[in-house]
């Protein structure tokens, strides 16, 4: 595994400041575990999961299908149910308070790369 992606719930692409059900946008970000390169590939556009009338199951796996292919995400804060539907799909995430750089760091050296 050379390379990884990542999804950060991000506004501006410095630093996570998103909740997983209010994020209607997502920085995508390869990392490589060789040269220990981080860079953002994409911005995704997703549904918000949060509504006024709850949340929706239907929305939720909408939304996991998108960020399907990262393997961590990034959030300021995440319900424990989602928790455990990301972890389903293979997902790991990740409540984190600080810059995106310091979630590639984050992935760095859990991977011990």
């Amino acid at each position: 595994m050379s390379k990884i992606k990542i999804a950060l719930a991000s506004s501006d692409g410095k630093f996570i400041d998103k909740h997983f059900g209010k994020a209607e946008s997502w920085r995508i970000a390869e990392l490589n575990t060789q040269t220990k390169e981080y860079r953002e590939i994409e911005i995704r556009q997703t549904p918000k999961l949060c509504q006024e009338n709850g949340h929706s199951a239907q929305t939720l796996a909408e939304l996991i299908k998108i960020l399907s292919d990262c393997k961590y995400v990034f959030v300021l804060k995440i319900g424990i149910w989602i928790v455990s539907e990301l972890k389903s799909k293979g997902i790991k995430p990740v409540e984190f308070f600080g810059s995106t750089q310091n979630a590639a760091d984050f992935v760095f050296k859990e991977l011990k790369v």
